[in-house]
């Protein structure tokens, strides 16, 4: 199952993940993948990212905020780190070879993957210039996970849908206030697409 997070700057999407992170955990399934974390000025302002692989814990700067047209041709406001781009694509490629994913019974290459793939977020820099989380999209075209998570900025979405071939992603939209609600959501499909730790395999 793969789902797209999409909705307004500040509307609550990687709360949206960090919620249903926590939920995966607590029912003890594989949870493999990124996220992103901000680091604010005073004023709250987004100064610089972090990016954190989530089977490791790892972290590494990702981006930071250097003005209109000071940074990259694909992100003009923004400058990239090599080191956080690294780790973040390392963490999308060790994804499909997990040891936990049980996948539903008769799955192709169930006992490899993960249960809950997470990429927060995907945006100008992979879709339009083959760079960032690189690994990304033919680690979520590959589908050896039950649930993928990802988060994509809305005038890419359509975009984005059309790469992912036969894999036809389910759209929800988060808007001010509704991050709780689509958490929930969200949450609620885990049971679908993700086998509990110890469950059989046979069909």
């Amino acid at each position: 199952m793969l789902i797209v997070l999409t909705g307004k700057y500040g509307a609550g999407k990687s709360t949206v993940c960090r919620a249903v992170i926590a939920e995966a955990r607590a029912r003890g399934l594989a949870v493999a993948g990124v996220t992103t974390e901000r680091v604010l000025d005073s004023e709250g302002r987004t100064t610089t990212r972090q990016v954190l692989d989530l089977s490791t814990g790892a972290r590494a700067p990702l981006n930071q905020y250097v003005g209109p047209g000071a940074g990259d041709e694909s992100t003009p406001n923004w400058r990239f780190f090599p080191e956080g781009i690294e780790l973040a694509n390392a963490a999308l490629r060790s994804a499909l070879a997990g040891p936990a994913y049980a996948g539903p019974a008769g799955t192709v290459g169930a006992g490899k993957g993960t249960d809950l793939l997470v990429v927060d977020e995907i945006g100008p820099l992979e879709l339009m210039a083959g760079k960032g989380f690189r690994e990304a999209l033919p680690v979520l075209r590959d589908g050896r996970y039950g649930l993928a998570l990802v988060v994509v900025r809305d005038w890419l979405v359509g975009y984005f849908a059309r790469l992912m071939e036969r894999r036809e992603p389910r759209v929800m939209e988060v808007s001010a206030g509704a991050a709780e609600a689509v958490a929930g959501e969200v949450c609620a499909l885990l049971g679908e697409a993700c086998r509990p730790p110890n469950s059989a395999t046979t069909a």
